[in-house]
């Protein structure tokens, strides 16, 4: 599970690429895209989060796939963060 920022999620995996070497092969990136109600109206503002949330998940996949690293990333949006999470991560197992 990644945010925007992209420092926290490197730091993350390069971190258990560390500490258990050659076990990790293969990386899932999830993102959920927070729909804040009260700019939900204004334009160009949900299309803005998916561009962002987006371009942080490819960056993700890219850098590993120039290492050699499978990955792929699914995301989600909606006002409630956990709740999207729950169903992209059931979306996901299957």
């Amino acid at each position: 599970m990644v945010s925007r920022s992209r420092g926290t999620g490197m730091h993350t995996m390069l971190w258990v690429q560390r500490l258990f070497p050659g076990n990790f092969k293969n990386f899932v990136f999830l993102s959920i895209g927070a729909v804040d109600t009260a700019t939900y109206g204004a334009e160009g503002a949900i299309e803005a989060l998916q561009r962002e949330t987006h371009a942080s998940l490819e960056y993700y996949v890219t850098f590993c796939h120039q290492y050699g690293i499978a990955a792929t990333s699914y995301e989600s949006y909606g006002a409630d963060r956990v709740d999207e999470l729950t169903k992209l991560v059931d979306k996901v197992c299957k």
